[in-house]
C-alpha cells in the first residue's frame, strides 16, 4: 500500500481529534487531504477488525496510531494511514464531521437562470471534437473541467472543456467543411491513453521482449465528479479504475464479474456505489469501498443499453409493491396489467399508477400519502452538512429506484433494496423490439423510450404503465431514435436520430403544426449519447453505434451552448 493512495498519519490523527472535539472548523488543507484519500478508495477486502502491520524499517508508533475505527463495512469511505490502520466513515451516520461530508459525493450545482421555467431552448453548436473512429461513450466532470470520450479504437481521450468552448484552438478550413457555420472551435485534447485489458503475468509472452497492451473498445465511461479517477468498461466484462490527475491512465483497480461487454456505467449520488450493465443481461451493483459486488439484478431479457437513477420527487414505485414481472412473450405485449397486493390497498397498483374504479375521496387520501412518502424519501437522501432546501435537490437522484432498458426493447424498473424488479414495460404491439436509450422525465413520473421506427414512447407511472400515454412521431426518413434526454423544464425532450437532433415539446397542443425544433449540428450518423451538464448550460453529443447497429457515424463529439427562451408563446 503506497503513501499516495491514502491519508497519512498526521491527517488521520487530525480528523480523529476534530471528531472528538466536535469542532466545526475543518483542517487547513482538508481539500488536499480528501482528494488524496478519494483518489484510490477501492480496497480488495475490508475486514471487521484490521490490525496494523508491523514494518521492520519503520519505528513503532504509539498505540493510538494503531487503533482501528470501524463505523461501517458496506456503505462508507475508507481511509488509511501509513502504518496500515483504517477508518471507515458511514455516510448515513450522524457522527461524521461536517467537513468530511463536505468533500464526499457530488456538490450541488445550481441551474442557469430560467432553464427550469422557460418556454423553450436555443441550442447552438460551437465546438467539434473530431475523432478518427466512432465515439461510443462520453462523460463530463461535474463542474465541466474535463470531458472524456471513448472510441472504437480503444483509446480514452481527455479534453479541456473550458479551453475548448473559449476557442483556444480553432478548426481549420477543411475541418469546418462538414459542419454548420457556427461550429468554428476544435476540442482541446490534453491527453489520451489506452483502454487496456489487464492480463496475467503468465500470459505475457512478448516476441521481442516488449510488452504490448491489449486494447478494448470503450463502450462505457463513468468519471468521478472531480476527476480523481475514471471507470471504463471492457469487452471482456471487466471494469478498470484508472487515475486521472496523476499517472493518467494507470490502472489502480480491476473489477471483474460480468462475462461480456460492459455497456453502461452509472455512479450514485455519493460516488461510493456503481451500477454496471452488460451484454450478459445482468446489472451489478458494486461497492467501490471494497471492490465487491453487493447484489446482481438478473432477469433482463436482452443486452443492457441504459441504466439511470430516478430523479427525486417522482412517483413512488419502490418498496412493498409486491409486483410481479410480466411475460415478455410477443403475443402478450401491451395486454398484461400489473397486479398489486389485494390485501394492502394503500400500496396497491391503483394507488400508484391510477385506477378507474377508485373513488375520488380515496384517491385524494392516497395522493397525500404518496406526497408525504416522497418528501420523506427526499429528506432522507440529504446528508448531514447539506442544505435541505428545494434548490439543493435539483441535481439529486434517488439512491434506490432506477430503470434499465435492453436492446430488445423492454424497460425494467428496479429497487436496489430488493432483488426482483418492480415492473416491466414490454414492447407494445406494432412496435419494433429495439431500444438503445431510455430516460426519466425531470420530475421522475414518466419514462421516454426511443424506438427504431422513428418514434419516442412516453410511459406514465401514474397511469397504465404498459400502454404508452403518448407517442411522438418523426418523419420516417429520420431513422431510429438512438438516444433521448429530458430537459430541466419538464416540457422538452431531446431526441437523437440518424439525420439530426430534435427538441420535442411533450406538452404541445394539437393546433401546433410542428411540435419539435431541429437542433443544428449533428447530421447523417447514429448518435451514441446526449449529455446535458447539471447547470443546463452546455450539451454534448457523440456519434457511434455502441457496438449494436453497425451503421455509419460522423466520428465527432459536438459541444452545444444552451440558452433558455422565456416569455414566447406558441413557439
Amino acid at each position: 500500500m503506497s503513501k499516495d493512495d491514502f491519508l497519512d498519519d498526521k491527517a488521520l490523527n487530525q480528523l480523529e481529534e476534530e471528531d472528538e472535539e466536535d469542532d466545526d472548523q475543518g483542517p487547513e488543507n482538508e481539500d488536499d487531504l480528501f482528494e488524496d484519500a478519494l483518489e484510490n478508495n477501492i480496497e480488495e477486502e475490508v475486514e471487521d477488525v484490521v490490525m496494523a502491520d508491523a514494518d521492520e524499517e519503520e519505528d513503532d508508533d504509539d498505540d493510538d496510531d494503531e487503533e482501528v475505527i470501524t463505523r461501517s463495512k458496506s456503505n462508507g469511505h475508507v481511509a488509511s494511514s501509513n502504518n496500515g490502520s483504517h477508518v471507515v466513515f458511514d455516510d448515513s451516520s450522524n457522527d461524521i464531521p461536517d467537513h468530511v461530508l463536505k468533500h464526499t459525493g457530488r456538490k450541488h450545482i445550481p441551474l442557469c437562470a430560467n432553464t427550469d421555467c422557460c418556454e423553450g431552448y436555443d441550442i447552438v453548436p460551437y465546438v467539434a471534437a473530431i475523432h478518427s473512429c466512432p465515439v461510443h461513450a462520453i462523460d463530463l466532470s461535474w463542474e465541466l473541467k474535463w470531458m472524456f470520450t471513448g472510441g472504437q479504437d480503444g483509446f480514452v481521450r481527455k479534453y479541456d472543456f473550458f479551453a475548448s468552448v473559449n476557442g483556444k484552438l480553432p478548426l481549420t478550413v477543411a475541418q469546418r467543411h462538414p459542419f454548420v457555420d457556427c461550429v468554428t472551435k476544435a476540442g482541446v485534447l490534453t491527453s489520451y491513453w489506452e483502454n487496456e485489458q489487464p492480463v496475467y503475468e503468465t500470459d505475457i509472452k512478448p516476441k521481442d521482449g516488449l510488452y504490448e497492451p491489449k486494447l478494448s473498445c470503450v463502450y462505457s465511461l463513468a468519471a468521478h465528479s472531480r476527476c480523481l479517477w475514471l471507470l471504463s468498461g471492457l469487452q471482456s466484462g471487466g471494469i478498470t479504475l484508472m487515475s486521472v490527475r496523476h499517472n493518467e491512465g494507470q490502472i489502480q483497480a480491476y473489477l471483474e464479474k460480468h462475462t461480456s461487454t460492459v455497456s453502461v456505467l452509472v455512479l450514485n449520488q455519493w460516488e461510493n456505489r456503481l451500477l454496471s450493465g452488460s451484454w450478459d443481461k445482468t446489472v451489478n451493483e458494486w461497492d467501490l469501498d471494497t471492490g465487491n459486488v453487493v447484489r446482481t439484478f438478473e432477469g433482463i431479457s436482452g443486452q443492457v443499453s441504459t441504466v439511470q437513477y430516478q430523479p427525486l420527487g417522482g412517483a413512488i414505485v419502490s418498496r412493498n409493491l409486491g409486483l410481479e414481472g410480466l411475460d415478455s412473450d410477443r403475443t402478450a405485449r401491451g395486454k398484461e396489467i400489473l397486479e398489486g397486493d389485494e390485501d394492502d390497498d394503500d400500496k396497491s397498483m391503483g394507488s400508484l399508477f391510477g385506477s378507474d374504479e377508485e373513488e375520488e375521496g380515496e384517491t385524494e387520501v392516497k395522493k397525500e400519502e404518496v406526497d408525504v412518502e416522497a418528501e420523506k424519501e427526499a429528506s432522507e437522501s440529504v446528508k448531514p452538512g447539506d442544505d435541505s432546501s428545494e434548490e439543493a435537490s435539483r441535481n439529486a437522484t434517488s439512491e434506490s429506484v432506477f430503470l434499465t432498458s435492453a436492446i430488445d426493447g423492454t424497460v425494467d424498473i428496479w429497487d436496489r433494496r430488493q432483488q426482483e424488479r418492480i415492473a416491466r414495460i414490454a414492447v407494445p404491439q406494432g412496435t419494433p423490439p429495439w431500444c438503445m436509450s431510455a430516460c426519466w422525465s425531470t420530475d421522475g413520473d414518466r419514462i421516454y423510450v426511443g424506438r427504431r421506427n422513428s418514434t419516442v414512447e412516453e410511459f406514465s407511472l401514474r397511469g397504465n404503465v404498459h400502454v404508452p400515454s403518448k407517442v411522438f412521431k418523426f418523419p420516417s426518413v429520420s431513422g431510429a431514435v438512438s438516444t433521448v434526454a429530458a430537459m430541466p423544464n419538464n416540457r422538452h425532450v431531446l431526441c437523437g436520430s440518424h439525420d439530426n437532433v430534435r427538441l420535442y415539446d411533450v406538452q404541445s397542443s394539437k393546433q401546433q403544426a410542428v411540435p419539435f425544433w431541429i437542433v443544428p449540428g449533428h447530421q447523417g450518423g447514429i448518435l451514441s449519447s446526449i449529455k446535458v451538464d447539471p447547470s443546463c448550460r452546455y450539451m454534448v453529443t457523440s456519434s457511434g453505434d455502441r457496438g449494436w447497429s453497425g451503421t455509419t457515424s460522423t466520428d465527432v463529439a459536438l459541444v452545444y451552448e444552451i440558452d433558455p427562451i422565456v416569455g414566447t408563446k406558441n413557439l
